[in-house]
């Protein structure tokens, strides 16, 4: 079974990281701080709709030793940081794999490991489809989302967005619900635009 590192203790790291350590994997999360101190106190605690469970991933604030997998679940402007506490280790790990919000995230990754060992990783698909759909045309059109939602027009070129990244993650793949271009919309227009 191959050796898992999550570098970043947040949301996306510590679920990642405890959905893992329930699979059976050998997964080591790597945090620091407040969440370092919380993790090896109580645990990764996931919640879901039915239930909340502490799980007892293995955590440390140091890479302790080689992994075959390094997955990045930090913040943008962490990963050099994180990437380079990584390299510093003796032994060098095999596959890195960014797990982050916006764009470039892979190309710090190459330029610490090399374009063969990196990777990039989607974990909320329907998110993207938001962001591509709604940010462009907020930009564009100089419109806050609570005004986007009001404008039935603006509401078409977001539509069209979403729908452009529907069919492009179909292209590749990736299996999506009929109808999320419309409960994305509908669910942002419900919210006022407060998304």
């Amino acid at each position: 079974m191959p050796s898992l590192a999550v570098v970043g203790a947040g949301a996306v790291g510590g679920t990642l990281a405890a959905y893992l350590t329930l699979s059976g994997a050998d997964v080591t999360l790597i945090a620091r701080g407040e969440s370092f101190r919380r993790i090896r106190e109580r645990g990764a605690v996931l919640r879901t709709p039915s239930a909340e469970i502490s799980v007892n991933v293995r955590c440390t604030e140091e890479v302790e030793e080689r992994y075959d997998v390094v997955v990045y679940a930090t913040k943008s402007y962490q990963l050099p940081s994180a990437a380079e506490m990584v390299r510093s280790t003796p032994s060098r790990s095999s596959l890195h794999v960014c797990l982050q919000n916006g764009l470039g995230n892979e190309e710090v990754l190459k330029k610490y490991f090399g374009e063969e060992r990196c990777s990039t990783g989607v974990i909320y698909i329907s998110k993207l489809l938001w962001n591509a759909s709604f940010n462009p045309v907020t930009a564009l059109l100089d419109l806050s989302i609570g005004e986007v939602v009001k404008n039935p027009h603006a509401l078409e070129v977001v539509r069209s967005a979403a729908e452009e990244v529907l069919s492009l993650a179909r292209a590749e793949g990736i299996e999506m619900n009929e109808d999320v271009v419309d409960k994305t919309i509908e669910a942002t227009v419900r919210m006022g635009g407060g998304a």
